[in-house]
């Protein structure tokens, strides 16, 4: 507790000091104090050299992470977790992590480009054609748009002619929507 107070004491005199707030953040870590962790991971992300990448990723994981659980603000982790992406653009784990955030916030418009981003640098057929099925359903589910969503059934039928799923959401929209039909 000392080193923590005579650490905070010297961050107070040198706000910009990454060295002081490198020092603070194993100790606050070992206390396990959430709340001034991530202020100390957002600080020190916004301190970091451009050359500092992988540094800026991974504390803004480490906020998000604390945000999402322990923290229980979503909105904050949303905010984390593109901070990490604007660090290692199109990282996986970043992405996954939005999706979920974004389908429990009802966040739908930036669910829909997340997926898209997602769909658009999958390299397996069966996972981009899974999420192809996911922008579907939301334009047929969530956004009111089952023209979009016909569009992206059409995409996963060109490359997967027997799936299954997108056969069953083009037969939905076709007995729900008669101007649509097939």
């Amino acid at each position: 507790e000392a080193a923590v107070s005579a650490y905070e004491r010297a961050l107070e005199l040198e706000p910009e000091s990454t060295l002081t707030i490198d020092r603070l953040v194993p100790l606050y870590e070992e206390a396990d104090e959430s709340e001034r962790l991530v202020e100390l991971y957002v600080r020190r992300v916004e301190l970091a050299r451009p050359d500092e990448d992988e540094l800026r990723y991974a504390l803004s994981m480490k906020a998000a992470a604390r945000q999402e659980g322990p923290l229980e603000n979503p909105r904050e982790a949303i905010l984390s977790f593109n901070a990490a992406l604007e660090a290692k653009a199109g990282d996986p784990e970043a992405l996954k992590a939005l999706e979920r955030l974004y389908r429990s916030e009802e966040l739908f418009p930036e669910l829909l480009e997340n997926l898209r981003d997602q769909a658009g640098r999958a390299t397996q057929t069966a996972d981009r054609a899974a999420l192809l099925v996911a922008i579907g359903d939301l334009y047929k589910d969530k956004l009111n748009g089952p023209v979009d969503a016909l569009e992206q059934y059409r995409l996963v039928l060109d490359e997967m002619p027997d799936h299954e799923q997108a056969i069953a959401a083009l037969r939905s929209i076709a007995e729900t929507n008669d101007d649509l039909r097939l």
